[in-house]
């Protein structure tokens, strides 16, 4: 059976209090109980399928609304199957019912009394892309984001999205006024809009007629952020439409049209305090309520020029037979403004009345009018005066103030971000550390992306700094812990490292983070078959975690199991084709086996991908060097020693190339650099001690021999024998020299 609209709408209030107020399961209790009265109600299936995706229930959800023609229930089912892997069914589900949301904006119909419920286009273009982007099909990925952002600046996870498959964005042309936020505006000035569009055109199309600027197919067609001219938009969005703003205003009549004479006050009420779309399985745009202020503004101009209302509409229009939308709890008077109106009104038609009771009336009007736009929190959020309950409506002024600070705020930390996704670390970090106002340098979020700036770089005595500086701000944050533990893990430092895993294991067990953090610390102590262990336990937690497949790849490698290396390698690319260090391990692998030419074409992709990481051109170097070109070797070493001064590894192969080339004083000065670089490392003592050898220097030679036989005993009798022939010529000083030493056997 089915319900009263009162009825009904009282289980809808219950649900979304619960669901408010975190109670997720009294809300799936009470959305259970509106969905067995009718099963086949869309609204009652869509608000049961959003508490059980949000009890983790997506089997249920995709059981539930699979095959369902309803914008909600579509998104609910696309979210479940993100979830759970079958990202074409939900593309398909959701472009099943594109002609229900490519019209809708509800961009500024949410505030702190009222919500839409259903998605929007950009919200649901931003899904797409999340799907597409799992699904292994990045143009579409690439397509949707774009729509999404486009409509709605502020949806920083569609910019995230874009970054995180490596797209080279204009970031200045991105947060900026939306056609729809200029739309708006125009309207809450009153301003014609078109005319305003003209002077502030879209931001990601060019300028070139006016016919152009119109286009509806430039909004999604001409994405000028990125640097090709061609965009394959997907086919049922190859003519969306304007938005809603845009589209309503157009369409709008006129107070004085014959379809707008027609409507009457009480279909005006009834729009305006219902805006539930109970009972229908469509998607129905929100009424417009600035055409109900104009028309009432002409009845009161003219109320000779309107047909007659119905005699009965104030008797009919009591508070118990108007439905109440959800929102309405919040406003205790609304019933009682709405009687007014209805009694304004029908004086307003009155042509009898008396000019003091005209008068009267008129006042009375103004008031009401007043009242109810403070009422209407859906249709634009650039209304003067307060809201109920002491909430106060920004002003025009105001509005544009707040936009503004948040789209240039988002702009900054968006430059950042978008360094740090193409790898220019140095760029980021400059970003990040100009932030207005400080506190935002000091969040998480920005601490985090200077930590991993700086991993990148392979600095990572300053990304230590940062990453404990995080620790510090949020001691229960588990996400980027696994590349602190990686920092730690290049700096040799067991104690944080395994202080670290403790406290992350207690904070989540069931975090993949956890399990690769306690891997690095087994790796650290070179037991390698525990560190293995605790990463299958985190690709078991999270099997599409790519750092897991690294790692795990990286420790096979250290047990000489390069079958199996090359597997985990590949599935880390399964996952992350981006993921250069997937693309590096593999790259090792073919390198430990003698197969320079596939060892060269990986080290290559993965230098696409990150251009800046100086071990990978240092491995680039270590092939060119196998192939005896020592000259472009050596330029190779000196761009990777130029991108990280700190890097030991770069300093050591560029001053071994340089005793290669019998350039042994500007050797002596790399090595001299790099002893303080690694101290406690053996081989660079060792060298030194051979090159002071053989430029005569036997007091500095027998020191650094000498330090290189207390810090490696297993290398000692090598150093010996060059300590008893320290009076002999050395014919070949890189002979019994590693290719790479302890500190650097393995790079993320």
């Amino acid at each position: 059976m089915s319900l009263k609209t009162h009825i009904a709408q009282q289980f809808r209030e219950i649900i979304w209090y619960s669901l408010d107020n975190g109670l997720i399961s009294n809300a799936t209790f009470i959305a259970e109980r509106l969905y067995w009265y009718d099963t086949s109600n869309a609204d009652a299936k869509h608000l049961f399928s959003l508490c059980l995706l949000r009890s983790g229930r997506y089997l249920t959800v995709l059981y539930m609304t699979e095959g369902v023609k309803h914008v909600g229930c579509a998104y609910m089912y696309a979210q479940a199957c993100l979830q759970l892997g079958k990202c074409k069914q939900g593309i398909a589900a959701l472009e099943a019912v594109s002609s229900q949301w490519t019209k809708s904006n509800n961009m500024y119909q949410h505030d702190d009394i009222y919500r839409c419920h259903l998605p929007d286009a950009a919200a649901i273009f931003c899904l797409l892309g999340h799907l597409s982007k799992k699904g292994g099909m990045v143009k579409k990925a690439t397509d949707y984001y774009i729509c999404s952002i486009k409509l709605n600046p502020f949806l920083w996870e569609a910019f995230d999205g874009l970054c995180s498959l490596g797209c080279n964005l204009h970031v200045k042309n991105i947060f900026k006024v939306t056609v729809g936020m200029q739309a708006e505006r125009s309207r809450a000035q009153n301003i014609p809009v078109q005319a305003n569009i003209l002077q502030n055109v879209d931001p990601y199309i060019s300028q070139n007629t006016d016919s152009e600027a119109h286009s509806t197919s430039h909004m999604v067609h001409t994405p000028d952020i990125f640097n090709s001219q061609k965009n394959n938009t997907p086919p049922f969005i190859s003519h969306y439409p304007q938005s809603s703003f845009l589209n309503r205003l157009e369409t709008t009549e006129t107070p004085g049209s014959p379809t707008a004479q027609q409507i009457k006050s009480s279909e005006m009420i009834h729009n305006f305090l219902d805006h539930s779309v109970a009972g229908s399985s469509s998607f129905i745009s929100p009424p417009n309520f600035l055409d109900t202020k104009i028309r009432l503004n002409q009845a009161k101009a003219s109320p000779t020029t309107r047909s007659n209302i119905d005699k009965d509409f104030t008797k009919n229009s009591s508070p118990i037979d108007i439905p109440q939308r959800r929102s309405q709890r919040h406003l205790p008077n609304a019933s009682k403004i709405a009687s007014k109106l209805a009694s304004t009104t029908s004086s307003i038609r009155d042509g009898r009345k008396s000019k003091s009771q005209m008068n009267r009336s008129k006042q009375e009007e103004n008031i009401q009018v007043q009242e109810i736009q403070t009422l209407n929190t859906s249709q634009s959020c650039f209304q003067y005066g307060q809201k109920p309950n002491g909430q106060i409506v920004m002003s025009f002024a105001e509005r544009i103030e707040a936009e503004t600070c948040l789209l240039d705020l988002c702009r900054s930390i968006a430059d950042g971000c978008h360094a740090l996704a193409k790898y220019d670390g140095a760029k980021a970090i400059e970003y990040f550390k100009s932030l207005q106002p400080i506190s935002q340098r000091n969040s998480v979020f920005v601490l985090s992306k200077i930590g991993r700036a700086y991993f990148e770089m392979v600095n990572y005595d300053e990304a230590e700094k940062y990453f404990y500086r995080l620790r510090k701000a949020d001691p229960t944050r588990v996400e980027d812990m696994e590349i602190y533990s990686t920092v730690l893990w290049h700096l040799r430092k067991e104690v944080e490292l395994s202080f670290l895993a403790h406290e992350i294991l207690d904070l989540d067990r069931l975090a993949p983070q956890s399990w690769c953090i306690i891997a690095n610390c087994f790796s650290l102590q070179r037991e390698h078959d525990q560190a293995l262990k605790c990463i299958r336990r985190a690709i078991q937690l999270n099997p599409n975690f790519a750092y897991a497949y690294t790692l795990e790849g990286h420790e096979y490698v250290a047990n000489e199991e390069y079958e199996r290396a090359q597997t985990s390698f590949r599935n880390a690319m399964r996952v992350d084709m981006r993921h250069y260090n997937a693309w590096y391990g593999i790259g090792m692998v073919f390198l430990r086996v003698g197969k320079n030419d596939l060892a060269m074409y990986h080290f290559r992709k993965a230098a696409e991908i990150n251009p800046t990481n100086a071990v990978l051109l240092c491995c680039i170097g270590m092939i060119v060097e196998r192939n005896k070109d020592f000259h472009e070797a050596l330029q190779l070493y000196k761009k990777a020693s130029e991108l990280a001064p700190t890097s030991a590894l770069a300093r050591f192969k560029k001053a071994k190339i340089l005793v290669c080339l019998r350039q042994y004083h500007s050797a002596l000065k790399e090595l001299l650099l790099l002893k303080d670089l690694a101290p406690d490392e053996a081989n660079v003592h060792f060298l030194l001690g051979k090159l002071y050898k053989q430029l005569g220097d036997k007091p500095s030679a027998m020191k650094h021999l000498t330090i290189a036989l207390n810090l490696d005993n297993r290398a000692s009798h090598l150093i010996k024998e060059a300590i008893e022939s320290i009076d002999e010529p050395e014919e070949n000083l890189l002979g019994e020299t590693g290719e790479v030493y302890k500190n650097l056997d393995r790079e993320e």
